[in-house]
Formats: C-alpha cells, sequence, structure tokens
C-alpha cells in the first residue's frame, strides 16, 4: 500500500462495440471490482447482419489511488467484461478489456477505441471514453461504491449459456476468404461488418487411412 491516497470518481462511456457472432444477442458491459459490479441499463440488441452496436452509456464507480514514496501513483486495473445474452436462454461472457485507469486521473480518455480480450473474434473491439474527478484523499473509503446500475449483490460475469455464438474455428482455410468485410464508420457511428464466406475445402475426393504396421 502507498504511503498516500486519493479518491477519484470515474466515469467510463460505453460508446459502441464491433463484435461477429453468428446469432442475435443482447449486449451488456459490467464493471466488477470486488464484491461491487456496476452494469449498462439497456441491453442493446447485436444482430450477426450488423456486426456492431451502439452503446452510448456511461458507468460511474469511486476508485482510490495509492501513491508511492515517489509520489508516483500505483497502476488501477479496471476490467470491463461483455456479455452476451441470448433470449430465454442465459448469458455468456464474450469478451473483456482491461485498463489501467490511474492514466486517466488528469488527462481524459476520449472515444479510443480497445481490442477485446479474450474473445474468438479477433477483430472484435469496444470505443470508449474515460474521465475521473477527484473527490479527496480521506473521503471515502476504497471498497464503497456510488454508481450507475449499480448492484449489491456479487455475481460472476461468465454467465450461463453453453451454445455457440462465434464462427467455428476454420484454422486451415484461406485466412482471405472468411474474414469479414469492415465498413469504417463516420461521425461517432460504430462500423460494421459483413460477413464473408469460408473458403470449404474440395470434398471430391476421399482421404485414403495411413495403415501403421
Amino acid at each position: 500500500i502507498g504511503t498516500k491516497k486519493q479518491v477519484f470518481s470515474y466515469d467510463v462511456t460505453v460508446h459502441w462495440i464491433q463484435l461477429a457472432l453468428t446469432i442475435p444477442v443482447r449486449l451488456n458491459v459490467i464493471w466488477k471490482r470486488r464484491k461491487k459490479r456496476i452494469e449498462t441499463k439497456n441491453q442493446n440488441a447485436l444482430s450477426p447482419s450488423s456486426g456492431s452496436v451502439e452503446v452510448n452509456e456511461s458507468l460511474t464507480m469511486i476508485n482510490t489511488l495509492y501513491m508511492d514514496k515517489n509520489g508516483k501513483f500505483q497502476r488501477k486495473k479496471a476490467v470491463l467484461t461483455i456479455q452476451a445474452i441470448v433470449e430465454d436462454k442465459g448469458r455468456k461472457k464474450v469478451g473483456k478489456v482491461t485498463l489501467d485507469i490511474s492514466q486517466y486521473r488528469e488527462k481524459n480518455l476520449n472515444e479510443q477505441i480497445f481490442s477485446l480480450e479474450d474473445c474468438p473474434d479477433k477483430k472484435a473491439k469496444i470505443c470508449l471514453s474515460i474521465s475521473a474527478q477527484p473527490l479527496g484523499e480521506a473521503m471515502t473509503a476504497d471498497n464503497m461504491s456510488e454508481a450507475s446500475g449499480f448492484s449489491g449483490i456479487s455475481m460472476g460475469t461468465e454467465g450461463d449459456y453453453q451454445g455457440p455464438l462465434f464462427e467455428q474455428d476454420l484454422t486451415g482455410f484461406e485466412e482471405e476468404a472468411r474474414a469479414p468485410k469492415i465498413i469504417p464508420g463516420s461521425h461517432g457511428k460504430p462500423p460494421l461488418i459483413r460477413a464473408g464466406k469460408p473458403n470449404l475445402p474440395d470434398m471430391g475426393e476421399a482421404i485414403n487411412p495411413v495403415k501403421i504396421s
């Protein structure tokens, strides 16, 4: 623990998410820390044909930053988890983004695009803005939160839906043939994705098994 601490109220605004799925879902963004959990209020619909969805919601949480003896603030990790909600079937984690919010205590982040981690769609992205408001050195404890969409119940972020959401792994096929076409967004709009068709191998000839003697 550092020798000095300062409390900040952080606002993380989710502008849009780009994600290629095979079935229609609704997306939820969760910010969970210890027993505190906040999430977007609206469950935004994402269809396979669009490949992106506008969110435009802010998550607010109080965080305490600790300063070391050299006057430098220590890292403060924040993880945003993206959950897909499949109607009448459950939820499933489809990716996350890890942030060091200590970087944004004085300088705001405006509409920065991040790649999603732990996501089968390697081109999935999320657009975020981050701002911080100092609250003083001893205004609140680190385990307290004031948040939009706040829930006092500690819940996981993995979800309970076990079905497939992404295209099957086509390793070995031509990347160009199955790569989706991305149409860049403009005027603050998210990009659109048009899924490509996989170049399936020729199944005309049977493959003879190898006999091992």
